[in-house]
């Protein structure tokens, strides 16, 4: 058997930084999960408590993504997705 599991392609090695910047930016946009399902349904949460939190939860979520990719990546390739995905947030707010 001849299966070459070392030649197995990973899909982010293909993938520009502005990619993989633009992808939870656009699941957080369109509401898509992980960022539409941040936290159990079973959960009641209060209304002024939700427009404070559901916000921290997402901040939390793109985070922790930043620091997977800093890890997985180093840190020259995370700045550049980070300050990319600064200069696309700035263009939203306006």
């Amino acid at each position: 058997m001849n299966w070459k599991l070392w030649q197995k392609k990973n899909p982010l090695s293909e993938a520009s930084p502005w990619e993989v910047a633009g992808l939870p930016l656009a699941l957080l946009l369109d509401r898509e999960k992980p960022f539409s399902s941040w936290h159990p349904d079973n959960c009641e949460i209060r209304p002024e408590l939700r427009n404070w939190l559901q916000p921290m939860v997402w901040i939390y979520q793109i985070h922790t993504y930043l620091e997977l990719l800093e890890a997985k990546f180093g840190p020259e390739i995370s700045a550049l997705i980070q300050e990319y995905m600064r200069i696309v947030s700035n263009h939203l707010k306006t």
